[in-house]
């Protein structure tokens, strides 16, 4: 089944709500702590839409691929780096489905 660029945004849309949600989460509330289990769900979501939906000679799964290779699963810290970067991998390729940039 082929998707259309706004099924593709609209799937990206619910990764990054994810990250949103608990970025926001982590940041405005000090009590809150963020459980290994959470960041590996965070982590497997965005690791996944990226590979799922980036072109497969991209930038997107490039940069994806560096961070799988250097992922330590069981560090919360350096699992929060990787998501963090993942968000921004997932952003970028969200807005080139957006403008129409991966043709």
């Amino acid at each position: 089944m082929h998707l259309t660029n706004k099924e593709i945004i609209k799937k990206i849309d619910v990764g990054l709500k994810r990250y949103s949600d608990s970025r926001v989460s982590y940041i405005y509330n000090s009590n809150y702590d963020l459980q290994l289990q959470d960041y590996l769900e965070l982590h497997s979501l965005l690791s996944d839409l990226i590979e799922r939906y980036a072109p497969h000679v991209s930038s997107y799964r490039s940069n994806l691929l560096v961070i799988l290779k250097n992922r330590n699963l069981d560090n919360k810290e350096l699992l929060w780096q990787d998501v963090h970067q993942l968000s921004g991998i997932l952003r970028g390729l969200r807005l080139a489905y957006a403008e129409n940039l991966l043709q």
